[in-house]
């Protein structure tokens, strides 16, 4: 399946995921438009499209606010009447044991992980049935598939991300809509160092993604994103050992659940040991 001349709108297109898919979609001659907040980064990224002759459109855009999505999508209509694929990419990360997470986080993360998108669905479902075609590709992660301590909240949002894709998949098959979930482990990404970090030190998540086998690269992501997404994969988990974790969580629980609770012991044993001097 080919992209080209299709309309594809990408939250979170400034950095990481987001920008790696835009890059693959307007490489297949597709109508990208990348949508971030950090105006600095989408116009990093806007040279970055130049240099390799990349064409794409950028916005502006907080995903947070159902106003900035709906802009969104209203222009997006109104410069090129539809839209093929809607990519809600956006998110942020967390690290952190649960007795220290403010509740402002557990918002922060509804707001951007679960809220962004819900209002991007809200606003170019009505659009796709219409048109009697489209897909929804929803970032999520694996965390959005097992249990992740020292990052429940990140979890939570995941695990609602995945719920509804996977709920809206069953629903809009009946109008011929695709609808996807990408589920990746750790990704070398900006959301690595900007991630909030609470009562842990700042060098607790590499050593959370070291013991759970390290990061892939943004090039092993795309490879395996963008061939998911064309063979219309309900759950897109990736790489290999994020599949055999997802296996034996779903297979074999009780082992699973013995190395997570060790897993969960080293998030309490990192409490507050880079904080205390």
């Amino acid at each position: 399946m080919s992209y080209r001349d299709q309309v594809v709108v990408i939250t979170g297109g400034a950095s990481g995921l987001g920008l790696k898919l835009g890059e693959a979609m307007a490489r297949e001659g597709a109508k990208v438009v990348l949508a971030d907040i950090n105006e600095s980064g989408l116009q990093a990224t806007k040279r970055g499209f130049k240099e390799q002759n990349l064409v794409a459109e950028f916005m502006q855009v907080d995903v947070a606010s159902h106003q900035s999505i709906k802009d969104l999508v209203t222009a997006v209509m109104e410069r090129f009447g539809r839209i093929d694929v809607m990519m809600n990419n956006a998110g942020i990360g967390m690290i952190g044991s649960v007795c220290d997470v403010p509740l402002e986080t557990w918002e922060r993360m509804i707001d951007v992980n679960i809220k962004s998108v819900i209002y991007g669905i809200q606003e170019v479902y009505p659009i796709m049935i219409k048109q009697g075609s489209g897909q929804i590709v929803n970032t999520a992660s694996l965390a959005g598939l097992i249990p992740m301590p020292g990052a429940v909240p990140y979890g939570m949002s995941k695990h609602a991300v995945v719920g509804l894709t996977l709920g809206l998949r069953a629903e809009a098959a009946a109008y011929g809509i695709k609808v996807n979930v990408l589920c990746p482990a750790f990704v070398k990404t900006n959301i690595l160092k900007d991630s909030a970090a609470y009562n842990v030190g700042p060098h607790a998540l590499k050593k959370v993604v070291a013991n759970a086998g390290g990061a892939i690269s943004l090039d092993e992501f795309i490879t395996e994103a963008m061939a998911g997404i064309r063979a219309n994969k309900s759950l897109i988990v990736l790489p290999k050992k994020a599949r055999l974790a997802y296996r034996v969580f779903r297979f074999l629980p009780k082992k699973f659940f013995r190395a997570n609770e060790k897993f969960g012991r080293g998030v309490r044993r990192m409490r507050g040991a880079e904080t205390a001097h």
